[in-house]
């Protein structure tokens, strides 16, 4: 993708090192701010051995903490970083001379992830105030849910096509967006 953009034959080291950080990025198994926190934290419970409780209760690191980060790039909250933050890091990148692709990408990134999560937020509640996706309802009295899912067919966090129900939760993170709203 890197060569194609840039009407390269040969991958210079930077297209190679977007190339892989997007890979790891795309399978949730790359390193950043949140991974390095979730790790911390299960260090601090195993007491600073390599296995103990936290190892119990954190067994896995990154794709949950990239699971969580993506669920936060595709908000509301993502969106206003991108146009705040992201978009003063390539203001003045531009204007002091030091502008890089990294910057650029980094930038146009995060704000269409932001437009993005935060357009399928209000489609989701869209969705759901007409009635063709559900949530979890937690209030709701065991019988009639039971009802609802075994005799209705209608699935918690589903999206309704006519009589069926089909989940959404395996679309991560527009999954994420639609059950949180």
């Amino acid at each position: 993708n890197q060569m194609k953009l840039n009407h390269a034959i040969d991958p210079t080291p930077e297209m190679i090192e977007i190339a892989t950080n997007e890979a790891l990025q795309r399978t949730w198994q790359d390193d950043n701010a949140v991974t390095k926190a979730a790790s911390k934290i299960r260090n601090l419970l195993n007491g600073g051995k390599e296995w103990g409780i936290g190892s119990i209760i954190v067994p896995f690191i990154k794709t949950p903490s990239n699971l969580v980060k993506a669920l936060i790039e595709y908000s509301p909250a993502g969106l206003i970083k991108a146009v705040t933050y992201n978009a003063t890091v390539y203001a003045r990148s531009v204007k002091s001379g030091r502008f890089d692709s990294k910057t650029q990408k980094t930038f146009v990134d995060s704000l269409s992830k932001g437009i993005t999560g935060t357009l399928f937020m209000a489609l989701g509640y869209a969705l759901a105030h007409f009635g063709l996706i559900t949530g979890g309802d937690d209030d709701k009295d065991e019988d009639l849910a039971a009802f609802e899912q075994n005799i209705m067919g209608i699935a918690p966090y589903s999206v309704r096509i006519g009589n069926r129900s089909f989940t959404y939760d395996w679309a991560q993170p527009v999954g994420g967006q639609f059950a949180i709203t």
